[in-house]
């Protein structure tokens, strides 16, 4: 072998074990790391209605959300969801979930082991108020509020009467409804009595009353423009209220001849839609401004007149 062969081959094979003890030292420092076992929710976010984002409080295994008051609260939500590096979350980070209380989530580590998160789901609704008085049959239930959820799905109204029948305001008859105030004609199958009031907006469940639901008013219209001393004077009325004040119920009426001053008349008969009273033979006046019906149970009920009657011998 030449001089220069040999040089070459040296400086290969010094080449070779110096890389082979590069490599192997290399080898000898390279450390086993085990899989992580991190299986945490960092971050919880969703939108709001607004599109604006609602980050999550993140308590133990509780995911906590708030969202806005006197917002539509979506029945359905796509949180994004961060977690523990190498881990992963079932569903998916943007899967679309229902939005509601015990809604799950399972966190997976890398190594495997395995957390469960429930979504806790609250409206930051501040206490609602509300009032109610006693209404007629026939009225408009009228119920000033704070804050209220203005939304027919999360804020409803019923009557509770005295065997705790709930009877629903239909929705679809609200003529006014925002935050602040319920307007509504009282169902068709509301009858007089006692009744308590159930509003329900959002998380808020609350009952006020009892009231009282009168008969309806009568507005009474006068068919005669005179009438005798000892005859009969018909009213009639025809908002289909005169059921309510037959059968014995309305017996005596006042008939008023001057500012104040009146005497007592009979009624005579009831019909659904007329009343006749029969007036005094010694009746001492000469018109007839108005009639107060004496009712079992109240103390009277005026019944204004549309014009008036001139009483003659």
């Amino acid at each position: 072998m030449t001089h220069a062969k040999r040089q070459t081959f040296i400086s290969k094979f010094y080449a070779f074990i110096l890389i082979f003890m590069v490599t192997a030292g290399l080898l000898s420092c390279k450390k086993e790391y085990p899989a992580l076992p991190y299986n945490d929710i960092e971050q919880f976010t969703i939108k709001d209605a607004d599109g604006n984002d609602i980050k999550a409080s993140i308590d133990g295994s509780s995911i906590i959300v708030y969202y806005p008051p006197f917002q539509t609260v979506p029945d359905k939500i796509k949180p994004v969801i961060t977690v523990s590096e190498g881990a992963t979350v079932t569903p998916a980070s943007g899967s679309e979930v229902e939005y509601k209380d015990g809604t799950a989530f399972e966190v997976k580590a890398a190594d495997g082991s395995t957390k469960i998160y429930t979504l806790k789901a609250y409206v930051n609704q501040p206490t609602p108020t509300f009032e109610v008085g006693d209404l007629r049959i026939g009225d408009y239930i009228s119920i000033p509020a704070e804050y209220l959820l203005p939304d027919t799905n999360q804020t409803k109204l019923y009557l509770i009467n005295t065997q705790n029948n709930e009877i629903q305001v239909s929705a679809s008859t609200f003529t006014e409804f925002s935050a602040s105030r319920i307007v509504a004609p009282l169902p068709a199958v509301i009858d007089t009595g006692n009744y308590r009031v159930r509003l329900i907006t959002g998380t808020y469940n609350i009952v006020k009353g009892p009231i009282h639901i009168d008969r309806p008013g009568l507005m009474l219209e006068l068919p005669q423009e005179t009438a005798k001393k000892g005859g009969d004077i018909t009213l009639v009325n025809t908002n289909n209220s005169m059921k309510y004040y037959r059968d014995g119920i309305a017996t005596k009426a006042q008939i008023y001849y001057a500012r104040r001053n009146f005497v007592e008349a009979d009624v005579i008969s009831i019909t659904d839609t007329e009343i006749k009273l029969r007036l005094p033979a010694d009746f001492p006046g000469s018109i007839i401004t108005n009639v107060v019906l004496k009712v079992e149970g109240l103390d009277s009920v005026v019944s204004p007149l549309m014009g008036s009657i001139t009483v003659t011998d």
